[in-house]
């Protein structure tokens, strides 16, 4: 989780969400890997891509092994020497692009992927991982155009789903984005990311026991995501649960950093006692959390001093 500051105090509603959008952990989903390998293959000899023996068939299935098991230098090796002998091999063209996705180059994915686009323009596949490429680019415009047009080719498209339901979180309409995310676990039932997705839009629409339960779920056959448990700490602390949230989030963070940022949540809720409790305990367990717990506590001392002027001002003047 990212540095907790504090926050000014202003309209609750408005507040919360703010600031809870940025402790959340929002997962993109782009690739799914078995591996993270990167091993080129030597030249020449049977399995290499320049053996004139191997068909189309046999390279595409070789360059596609290569990188779902995540050796994408190898992986587009064999595409090249695909795309050498059929220079509009579609699904080449597209299986490259993903590879340079997956190497964190949506430049040279989207140019790729575009050849498939401009020749082929009802390719759902091709439309999906450039509108994916262009959400890593943080082009949210052409994103969604090509997202949408890959789910009106084919609805089945997961990936573009999730990707429109991102796009809609981060414009803040909170509906659209669980309808795209039901819509991808309706397609992928349990996929962790997309349950940690739908999750986290549903913490910012402030539906926390639904989230709760989902997040939950999610647990049950993802137990080592960070992103759901840390998500799922925060709907509990935003039920005011706060030591459940300390023990949930103790679990990935160490118990100073968690109480730290369970003192934040609660601050966060107006909460000031509890919230001052955990930063305290923070600045106990461990020293290195001093400067961030005790501008914390600072933060905290103010809302206490505000609340008191603001209930002061709210009094009625003594009669003469």
């Amino acid at each position: 989780m990212k540095r907790l500051l504090a926050v000014p105090e202003i309209a609750v509603s408005e507040a919360l969400s703010n600031a809870i959008f940025g402790l959340l952990f929002l997962a993109l989903a782009v690739i799914v890997l078995a591996g993270c390998a990167t091993v080129t293959p030597a030249t020449g000899g049977a399995d290499s891509p320049t053996t004139a023996a191997q068909t189309l068939a046999q390279l595409y299935a070789r360059a596609e092994e290569a990188r779902e098991q995540g050796q994408f230098p190898r992986a587009m090796l064999y595409y090249s020497e695909i795309l050498k002998r059929d220079p509009d091999h579609q699904k080449a063209l597209t299986g490259l692009g993903k590879a340079h996705l997956a190497q964190d180059d949506p430049g040279a994915a989207i140019t790729t992927l575009s050849q498939v686009v401009s020749t082929h323009p009802r390719n759902a596949e091709a439309r999906e991982w450039r509108g994916l490429s262009y959400l890593r680019q943080q082009d949210y415009q052409n994103a969604r155009a090509d997202l949408e047009r890959a789910v009106e080719l084919d609805p089945q498209r997961w990936r573009a789903w999730n990707g429109l339901g991102f796009i809609h979180d981060l414009a803040r309409e909170g509906e659209a984005a669980q309808s795209h995310y039901r819509k991808a676990l309706a397609i992928l039932p349990g996929h962790p990311s997309v349950i940690n997705n739908l999750g986290y839009s549903l913490i910012i629409s402030r539906k926390y026991g639904e989230a709760e339960q989902l997040l939950r779920e999610g647990l049950k056959t993802s137990s080592d995501s960070k992103r759901i448990r840390n998500n799922l700490a925060i709907s509990v602390a935003s039920q005011k649960r706060y030591t459940e949230a300390v023990d949930i989030l103790s679990q990935i963070l160490e118990s100073a950093e968690a109480h730290n940022n369970v003192g934040y949540l609660a601050m966060l809720h107006g909460d000031l006692e509890v919230a001052k409790m955990h930063f305290e305990t923070a600045l106990k367990l461990s020293p290195k959390f001093y400067a961030r717990a005790a501008e914390n506590l600072d933060e905290v001392q103010r809302r206490f001093d505000q609340r008191a002027t603001n209930s002061d001002a709210t009094k009625s003047p003594a009669s003469p």
